[in-house]
């Protein structure tokens, strides 16, 4: 007896990126024939369900939102969509929440993921120094880093918010 995941909570706070549409589907369309890829159907309905989300997605939550348009569409072809998709740099795992993010074509490489475990909330942070300090540290001892970003895990202010006794 299989079971599959719940899907994604619905009810996040929305992370701002801009849209998946003309000019950003182009420019990826144009990389990816530049880099020598293929942008399959696939590729470009997993991507525009991450960029429509706006908001962390499970594997399996991209899966369900596929299946709504390509009900046979099999988990293997959305679990190698997302990997092309982060190999790319469109989408970033997040491994706290295990949840993949859309990231639109030339956003700064360069960022720190904000994410709230108790809400699976994210804010991101671009440019934090911190994030490069660390790239330049691993350079120097000769490691390649895969990934330039930065998670962290913790609680928002919203989370700590509903906490504290009001009127205090």
């Amino acid at each position: 007896m299989h079971s599959t995941p719940p899907p994604s909570p619905p009810a996040r706070p929305r992370v701002h990126a801009e849209p998946l549409a003309g000019d950003g589907l182009q420019t990826i369309r144009t990389l990816c024939e530049q880099r020598g890829f293929v942008f399959t159907a696939m590729r470009q309905r997993v991507l525009q369900v991450l960029a429509d989300a706006g908001v962390p997605m499970k594997a399996y939550a991209v899966l369900e939102e596929v299946r709504r348009t390509q009900p046979n569409a099999a988990p293997t072809s959305v679990y190698r969509a997302l990997d092309f998709l982060l190999g790319q740099g469109w989408a970033v795992r997040l491994n706290s929440i295990n949840a993949h993010l859309y990231v639109p074509p030339g956003s700064s490489a360069r960022c720190t993921y904000l994410v709230c475990e108790e809400c699976c909330s994210v804010q991101v942070v671009h440019g934090a120094e911190t994030g490069v300090n660390w790239m330049d540290q691993a350079r120097i001892t000769g490691f390649v880093p895969a990934s330039h970003s930065v998670e962290i895990s913790g609680r928002c202010a919203g989370c700590r918010m509903s906490d504290s006794p009001r009127g205090t």
